[in-house]
């Protein structure tokens, strides 16, 4: 299941942020993922990804039942930041 992961992460140009959290399977990490992309442009995932790397996983604020709505609340956040200039 990882080389999937990685060639989904690669085959659609998303950054590796979901790698620095152990305690989810590379299967839920493509189901995270290809939720978001059903949802919002790569561009906007991968800032969401990028700012969810800053805000909890590098300062140990990860809570992975949470994860998958935090990164949509990021991504809704952005695009809707983006869609507002």
């Amino acid at each position: 299941m990882r080389e999937q992961y990685y060639h989904f992460i690669l085959d659609h140009h998303l950054s590796d942020t979901l790698i620095e959290v152990p305690e989810i399977s590379f299967s839920l990490k493509i189901s995270i993922l290809e939720e978001l992309l059903i949802l919002y442009s790569k561009q906007v995932i991968n800032i969401a990804l990028y700012n969810y790397k800053q805000n909890y996983i590098d300062l140990n604020r990860v809570k992975i039942v949470l994860l998958r709505n935090t990164l949509k609340n990021l991504c809704e956040r952005i695009q809707n930041g983006a869609n507002k200039s």
